[in-house]
């Protein structure tokens, strides 16, 4: 269900309830004793009277719609599985695209958040949620989050960017903050990124399971082919980083037919060099030691990151 607020200055989801609505109170408070029986009573009937207010064009944001003591008002860092009814900010600083999971169950999609204190975590959404925020979620915009499910990271994949996880699903509800509003304001572009330098990759592990980030510069983008006389399609890109460190990066299938396509386009039709932000990279001992895309991996061309500009430069 989607739901818009106020004047337009910000777009406001629940994908399960609306919660100023929902029967049960409690769900947003501490179970009461029989003397704040009146005070519970009289929250509700106060947040029924702001909802009527929020029907009007002159709404603010949702957030105040709910009194102070009912939802908690946190950053990343503070968020547990345990944590009940909280409420961060937070602007997407990546977001992949739509993909199948190894077993073929289930479409994922993966986006990375960051928080005013420059604090990280990933983000994950299934099938139905990925189509209900496919016109909301976009990248460098910022967001409220209400009470995504909190999970904790495998440590299967290398090092996480957190120890925990969140999970946008139907009980999650976002909202986005525009520009225009009064009251929060977006969080200006981001400028952390976690990059692995080449340098470092011989000495790292080489793991299956691996995964880095990695920033460089392409100098060579070959055609869309078979891998040897497997099935698999792949494009074979060369990178380099700003020690001028080679590394043979491959795109495998589908991250070598659509981003890899928007690369060989761009180095067709483009003289500025060419920059790439690649996220869960694999360090593999194909052709040699080399990278390659893994399933859940992302790559951003011409990233929009000072240190993208730097290299270039």
């Amino acid at each position: 269900m989607s739901v818009a607020a106020g004047s337009g200055n910000t777009d406001f989801i629940c994908t399960k309830m609306n919660l100023v609505n929902c029967p049960d109170v409690q769900t947003l408070h501490p179970m009461p004793s029989a003397g704040s029986s009146a005070q519970v009573n009289t929250n509700v009937s106060n947040i029924q009277k702001k909802r009527r207010h929020s029907e009007q064009p002159a709404t603010t944001i949702w957030l105040t719609i709910f009194p102070i003591d009912m939802v908690l008002r946190v950053n990343i860092d503070q968020i547990e599985p345990a944590t009940r009814d909280w409420i961060c900010k937070v602007q997407i600083v990546e977001i992949g695209r739509p993909r199948e999971s190894l077993d073929k169950k289930c479409t994922f999609q993966n986006l990375i958040l960051e928080d005013e204190e420059e604090c990280q975590i990933k983000a994950v959404m299934y099938a139905d949620e990925i189509e209900q925020y496919a016109a909301t979620l976009k990248l460098f915009h910022t967001y409220l989050i209400f009470t995504a499910r909190v999970k904790v990271s495998p440590a299967s994949y290398g090092k996480p960017i957190h120890k925990f996880y969140w999970i946008l699903d139907k009980e999650t509800v976002i909202e986005q903050i525009k520009p225009s509003h009064e009251v929060e304001k977006p969080l200006p572009p981001p400028t952390k990124l976690n990059i692995t330098s080449f340098d470092r990759i011989p000495h790292l592990m080489v793991d299956s399971a691996a995964e880095i980030d990695i920033l460089a510069i392409v100098l060579r983008c070959g055609p869309q082919r078979n891998a040897g006389r497997s099935h698999h399609r792949c494009r074979e890109i060369t990178l380099c980083d700003n020690q001028k460190t080679q590394f043979l990066f491959t795109l495998w299938e589908d991250f070598g037919e659509i981003e890899g396509h928007e690369i060989a386009s761009k180095m067709a039709t483009e003289a500025d060099l060419l920059v790439i932000l690649g996220r869960s990279i694999r360090i593999s001992t194909y052709q040699g030691l080399s990278l390659q895309t893994r399933y859940n991996s992302t790559l951003r061309v011409n990233p929009n990151y000072p240190q993208a500009v730097a290299l270039m430069n």
